[in-house]
């Protein structure tokens, strides 16, 4: 499977919410990964890049287990 961008990278910021920081991502950005608000993701690190993965359940829902805040 190929993973190559299909855009030219996004340039986004972090923002603050309470005492949590979340990352802006807009709707193109998401429609390219076929992800909704609402998809959860993994979230990982080689301690300099931060990746976010959709959680693909077999279904084919993209929904997961969404920590409550």
């Amino acid at each position: 499977m190929n993973h190559e961008p299909q855009q030219k990278p996004m340039r986004t910021s972090l923002i603050r919410i309470g005492s949590e920081v979340a990352v802006l991502l807009d709707q193109a950005m998401l429609d390219l990964i076929d992800a909704t608000p609402e998809t959860a993701f993994k979230v990982s690190t080689d301690g300099r890049v931060i990746v976010l993965t959709p959680v693909r359940h077999e279904t084919g829902d993209q929904t997961g287990d969404m920590p409550a805040h």
